[in-house]
């Protein structure tokens, strides 16, 4: 096997990764859009130049050197675009990837209806048949082959070209995706040539972030550091409507401290405080990453699931009270208070389709957990 075109598509690999880490940097000051930029030419290039570069794989098969970069390369940026700057963002970026694929596909079809046209020539378009084959292929997908082409397109070459190649680069890139976010400790990417771009930008880059800061401000408790009422209302509708799209279901559990009173009449205020700053870390370290932990009132928090149904939402629910119960509450006085907690869950579509409804569902439970003495998860 000539290993050559294979070292060629990782320097492809490399590159296109490259260039979209670098567009990444320039995030905060600049959005998305230099991302977009450079996710739209390398797209172009699949379509239009990498759909002609085949590779031969072990087995007798060969696949595209687009499906193998390009293809692989968006996911990655979508998986380092998700965990580093958070849903929204990588919600933008796959609308907007679907509409530039769209896009191209147009533009991929007129230039087939062009070619067939008498008197019109198309130099590059030296074989059209081959070309049309690609297009349907990149329109359906690796898993249509067999409504696109018939019996014969899930040949065994064919099946193991695809998974020896699309297998092997999906852990080059995750590799160098785990690189990036370990790089950057997961929060952020880097932000070497930030600097020079708020020089160029100046009091235009300022305002932007200090508007984005104040959003977040506004977004977030003061006293616990989670978020708050105002992110439930203007962000969870949207992660709910989200998993609906998709399919998932979504969880959301209202968990309440129990003898909370008690706790502030006998201990004072500032420990109740501190009890809630407990409680709130506790549950930013047990939840995956992309729950979301809110303080919905006094001491009630409120935890967004997505994806999660009943039984991992109840597992979740389990988790977290056993993480009250090892770890306990640092008094002033060297004492330790152990806390305990209430939790309601509900899960949609089946208790709901909007938070509100979730959250009322949640609640009867969670009460119905108070009267049967505290300290337990209800699911139903």
């Amino acid at each position: 096997m000539n290993l050559s075109p294979l070292l060629l598509v990782v320097l492809l690999a490399m590159l296109s990764f490259g260039l979209c880490v670098g567009a990444m940097a320039l995030r905060r000051s600049q959005g998305l859009a230099p991302l977009m930029l450079v996710v739209g030419m390398l797209e172009g290039v699949k379509y239009h130049v990498a759909a002609w570069l085949w590779i031969d794989m072990p087995g007798g098969g060969a696949v595209t050197a687009g499906s193998l970069v390009s293809y692989i390369n968006l996911l990655a940026v979508m998986l380092v675009v998700h965990l580093s700057a958070g849903l929204a963002a990588a919600r933008v970026m796959a609308w907007g990837v679907i509409a530039l694929g769209l896009m191209l596909g147009l533009l991929h079809g007129l230039y087939l209806v062009l070619a067939e046209q008498p008197g019109v020539g198309l130099r590059v378009l030296t074989q059209v048949d081959h070309w049309a084959s690609g297009l349907r292929i990149q329109s359906v997908g690796n898993a249509l082959l067999l409504l696109a082409f018939g019996p014969d397109s899930l040949s065994a070459p064919s099946l193991i070209a695809n998974a020896l190649g699309k297998g092997g680069m999906a852990l080059f890139f995750a590799l160098l995706a785990w690189g990036v976010l370990r790089e950057s400790g997961g929060a952020g990417l880097p932000m070497r040539v930030q600097g020079r771009v708020r020089a160029l930008l100046g009091a235009y880059t300022f305002r932007r972030n200090r508007l984005e800061a104040l959003e977040r401000e506004l977004q977030t408790d003061p006293l616990t550091g989670v978020f708050n009422r105002r992110f439930l209302d203007a962000t969870v509708p949207d992660i709910l409507r989200l998993d609906q799209r998709r399919g998932d279901p979504s969880g959301l559990l209202l968990l309440d401290i129990d003898r909370f009173k008690a706790l502030n009449d006998e201990h004072g205020h500032l420990v109740g405080d501190e009890a809630l700053r407990h409680v709130a870390q506790l549950l930013q370290q047990t939840l995956r990453q992309h729950d979301c932990v809110i303080r919905y009132g006094g001491e009630e928090f409120l935890l967004l699931l997505p994806g999660a149904g009943a039984p991992a939402a109840r597992a979740l629910a389990e988790q977290v009270l056993a993480q009250l119960a090892g770890q306990p509450l640092p008094l002033p006085d060297g004492r330790t208070l152990t806390l305990g907690a209430t939790i309601g869950v509900a899960v949609s579509p089946a208790d709901g389709r909007t938070w509100q409804a979730l959250l009322a569902r949640a609640d009867e439970r969670m009460y119905a957990g108070k009267r049967s003495g505290r300290g337990r998860v209800v699911v139903a």
